[in-house]
Protein backbone atom coordinates (compact mmCIF):
# COMPACT_ATOMS: atom_id res chain seq x y z
CA UNK A 1 0.00 0.00 0.00
CA UNK A 2 1.14 3.46 -0.85
CA UNK A 3 0.88 6.22 1.79
CA UNK A 4 0.89 9.85 1.06
CA UNK A 5 1.19 12.78 4.19
CA UNK A 6 0.07 16.00 3.85
CA UNK A 7 0.71 18.66 5.98
CA UNK A 8 1.80 22.28 5.61
CA UNK A 9 4.10 22.03 8.81
CA UNK A 10 7.54 20.32 7.72
CA UNK A 11 8.30 18.92 10.66
CA UNK A 12 4.90 17.26 11.02
CA UNK A 13 5.33 15.16 7.77
CA UNK A 14 8.97 14.71 8.81
CA UNK A 15 8.46 13.46 11.97
CA UNK A 16 5.41 11.06 10.67
CA UNK A 17 7.29 9.75 8.12
CA UNK A 18 10.04 8.77 10.46
CA UNK A 19 8.29 7.99 13.52
CA UNK A 20 5.30 5.28 12.54
CA UNK A 21 6.67 1.74 11.79
CA UNK A 22 5.31 1.52 8.26
CA UNK A 23 7.43 -1.92 7.95
CA UNK A 24 5.01 -3.17 10.57
CA UNK A 25 2.23 -1.45 8.68
CA UNK A 26 2.80 -2.92 5.05
CA UNK A 27 3.74 0.26 3.58
CA UNK A 28 5.16 0.13 0.17
CA UNK A 29 6.01 3.56 -0.58
CA UNK A 30 5.10 6.71 1.91
CA UNK A 31 4.93 9.94 0.05
CA UNK A 32 4.98 13.33 1.59
CA UNK A 33 3.56 16.75 0.64
CA UNK A 34 3.76 20.11 2.38
CA UNK A 35 0.67 21.74 0.10
CA UNK A 36 -2.85 20.83 -1.43
CA UNK A 37 -1.04 21.41 -4.49
CA UNK A 38 1.97 19.19 -3.73
CA UNK A 39 -0.39 16.42 -2.91
CA UNK A 40 -2.34 16.35 -6.01
CA UNK A 41 1.17 16.43 -8.05
CA UNK A 42 1.86 13.46 -6.32
CA UNK A 43 -1.96 11.69 -6.79
CA UNK A 44 -1.04 12.47 -10.66
CA UNK A 45 1.98 10.85 -10.42
CA UNK A 46 1.80 7.63 -8.25
CA UNK A 47 -1.05 5.00 -7.07
CA UNK A 48 -1.82 6.13 -3.52
CA UNK A 49 -4.07 4.30 -0.90
CA UNK A 50 -4.25 5.99 2.13
CA UNK A 51 -4.16 9.72 2.61
CA UNK A 52 -2.83 10.99 6.11
CA UNK A 53 -4.22 14.73 5.89
CA UNK A 54 -4.15 18.07 7.68
CA UNK A 55 -7.12 20.28 7.73
CA UNK A 56 -5.82 23.60 7.70
CA UNK A 57 -3.52 24.10 4.96
CA UNK A 58 -3.91 27.38 3.52
CA UNK A 59 -4.25 28.75 0.86
CA UNK A 60 -7.12 25.61 0.78
CA UNK A 61 -7.75 22.61 3.04
CA UNK A 62 -8.07 19.18 3.56
CA UNK A 63 -11.06 18.85 2.86
CA UNK A 64 -10.85 20.35 -0.67
CA UNK A 65 -8.09 17.98 -1.27
CA UNK A 66 -9.95 14.78 -0.63
CA UNK A 67 -13.06 16.08 -2.49
CA UNK A 68 -10.68 16.74 -5.36
CA UNK A 69 -9.06 12.85 -4.79
CA UNK A 70 -12.62 11.22 -4.43
CA UNK A 71 -13.66 12.66 -8.14
CA UNK A 72 -10.74 11.73 -9.61
CA UNK A 73 -9.51 8.50 -8.24
CA UNK A 74 -11.64 5.28 -6.77
CA UNK A 75 -10.60 3.49 -3.33
CA UNK A 76 -8.47 6.18 -1.70
CA UNK A 77 -9.06 6.44 1.87
CA UNK A 78 -8.29 9.16 4.48
CA UNK A 79 -7.50 9.60 7.87
CA UNK A 80 -7.26 13.41 8.90
CA UNK A 81 -4.81 14.19 11.77
CA UNK A 82 -5.53 17.73 13.16
CA UNK A 83 -4.99 20.18 15.93
CA UNK A 84 -8.82 21.10 15.42
CA UNK A 85 -11.09 19.80 17.75
CA UNK A 86 -14.13 22.05 16.38
CA UNK A 87 -16.95 19.53 16.02
CA UNK A 88 -17.94 20.95 12.26
CA UNK A 89 -14.48 20.16 11.12
CA UNK A 90 -15.17 16.02 12.56
CA UNK A 91 -18.57 16.63 11.22
CA UNK A 92 -17.21 17.35 7.45
CA UNK A 93 -14.85 14.58 8.06
CA UNK A 94 -17.52 12.15 8.71
CA UNK A 95 -19.37 13.79 5.55
CA UNK A 96 -16.85 13.12 3.19
CA UNK A 97 -16.37 9.49 4.18
CA UNK A 98 -12.90 9.58 5.97
CA UNK A 99 -11.34 6.40 7.96
CA UNK A 100 -10.72 8.25 11.11
CA UNK A 101 -9.79 11.85 12.84
CA UNK A 102 -6.97 12.00 14.93
CA UNK A 103 -6.40 14.78 17.07
CA UNK A 104 -2.90 15.98 16.80
CA UNK A 105 -0.46 15.75 19.13
CA UNK A 106 -1.18 11.85 18.81
CA UNK A 107 0.94 9.26 19.99
CA UNK A 108 2.08 7.20 17.12
CA UNK A 109 0.82 3.87 19.15
CA UNK A 110 -2.67 6.02 18.11
CA UNK A 111 -2.00 6.61 14.41
CA UNK A 112 -0.33 3.09 13.97
CA UNK A 113 -3.44 1.40 15.57
CA UNK A 114 -5.95 3.43 13.28
CA UNK A 115 -3.37 3.00 10.31
CA UNK A 116 -3.69 -1.31 11.06
CA UNK A 117 -7.56 -1.23 11.12
CA UNK A 118 -7.74 0.52 8.32
CA UNK A 119 -5.02 -1.90 6.54
CA UNK A 120 -6.86 -4.63 7.73
CA UNK A 121 -10.28 -3.19 5.95
CA UNK A 122 -8.53 -2.06 2.41
CA UNK A 123 -6.99 -6.04 2.22
CA UNK A 124 -10.30 -7.70 3.47
CA UNK A 125 -11.72 -5.11 0.23
CA UNK A 126 -9.14 -6.64 -1.89
CA UNK A 127 -9.92 -9.97 -0.79
CA UNK A 128 -13.49 -9.69 -1.62
CA UNK A 129 -12.95 -8.27 -5.20
CA UNK A 130 -11.14 -10.87 -6.15
CA UNK A 131 -13.77 -13.48 -4.94
CA UNK A 132 -15.95 -11.70 -6.66
CA UNK A 133 -13.76 -12.19 -9.87
CA UNK A 134 -13.29 -15.16 -9.47
CA UNK A 135 -16.96 -16.31 -8.57
CA UNK A 136 -18.45 -14.02 -11.89
CA UNK A 137 -15.80 -16.31 -13.83
CA UNK A 138 -17.18 -19.61 -12.15
CA UNK A 139 -20.91 -18.84 -13.27
CA UNK A 140 -19.43 -17.61 -17.15
CA UNK A 141 -17.69 -20.60 -17.13
CA UNK A 142 -19.86 -22.99 -18.75
CA UNK A 143 -20.95 -20.64 -21.09
CA UNK A 144 -17.40 -20.18 -22.68
CA UNK A 145 -16.77 -23.91 -22.86
CA UNK A 146 -19.73 -24.16 -24.81
CA UNK A 147 -19.39 -21.56 -26.69
CA UNK A 148 -15.54 -22.33 -27.69
CA UNK A 149 -17.07 -26.37 -28.47
CA UNK A 150 -19.45 -24.39 -30.58
CA UNK A 151 -16.84 -22.29 -32.48
CA UNK A 152 -14.65 -25.38 -33.18
CA UNK A 153 -17.25 -27.37 -34.18
CA UNK A 154 -17.61 -24.87 -37.41
CA UNK A 155 -14.34 -23.92 -38.05
CA UNK A 156 -13.51 -27.92 -38.17
CA UNK A 157 -16.48 -28.85 -39.92
CA UNK A 158 -17.48 -31.11 -37.14
CA UNK A 159 -20.65 -29.88 -36.26
CA UNK A 160 -22.77 -33.02 -35.29
CA UNK A 161 -26.52 -31.90 -34.24
CA UNK A 162 -26.26 -34.22 -31.77
CA UNK A 163 -23.14 -32.94 -29.69
CA UNK A 164 -24.98 -29.60 -29.81
CA UNK A 165 -28.37 -30.87 -28.03
CA UNK A 166 -26.76 -32.69 -25.79
CA UNK A 167 -24.70 -29.16 -24.95
CA UNK A 168 -27.72 -27.13 -24.89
Amino acid sequence: MNVLIVDDQPEVVESMAAGVNWTRLGAENVFTAYSVKEAQGVFERDRIDILLCDIEMPPTNGFALLRWVQERFSGVVCIFLTAHAEFEYAQEAVKLGSFDYILQPAPYKEIEESLLKLCQKISDNRQLEQLKKVQQYENELPTRIADGLFLDMMENGNFDAAILNRII
